[in-house]
């Protein structure tokens, strides 16, 4: 997560795995290497119902939000969690060291459970927890805060 975004034009739009592509030319890398035809994908990313459509705005939702926050400058300190084994989790905090971000990637296929230990992440007890992501303010309860994590789900929970 350090850094500036890098991201595939295919993520970006939404493609599906290139598997004629990699038919044709018998390298594993053309799975990701589809051709893009311009007219089908501006038809595709102005229909709601499409995926392009769903994932381009949803990276856009994703990329406005994390613009928007202290915690994500390029060159803003991260400190590793382990909270679960199936969720890569983090904490962001900003240059000025006012804003703290805690980052959860649910990287299964399975809903997973993350409970956060306050004082040995080295977070303050009486803080605020809110999503930005979801909009939603996280309970602590003894000293802990307590998440459930759909599959693939991201959490971005800001400190106050």
């Amino acid at each position: 997560m350090v850094g500036v975004p890098g991201i595939y034009v295919h993520s970006l739009l939404g493609s599906r795995n290139h598997h004629q592509g990699v038919k044709e030319s018998g390298r594993y890398r053309s799975i990701n290497r589809q051709k893009l035809d311009r007219i089908e994908m501006e038809t595709a990313l102005n229909q709601p119902d499409s995926i392009r459509y769903n994932v381009f705005h949803t990276y856009q939702k994703l990329l406005k939000k994390r613009r928007g926050e202290k915690a994500f400058h390029p060159n803003a300190p991260q400190e590793i969690l382990h909270v679960n084994d199936a969720v890569f989790s983090l904490i962001r905090t900003s240059l000025d060291q006012k804003e703290k971000i805690i980052c959860l990637t649910n990287v299964s296929n399975m809903e997973q459970h993350v409970t956060i230990e306050l004082e040995s992440s080295h977070l303050e007890d009486e803080s605020i927890f809110h999503d930005i992501l979801s909009d939603k303010r996280i309970d602590r309860k003894e000293g802990n805060i307590t998440l459930a994590l759909e599959p693939y789900q991201i959490a971005w929970v800001k400190v106050k």
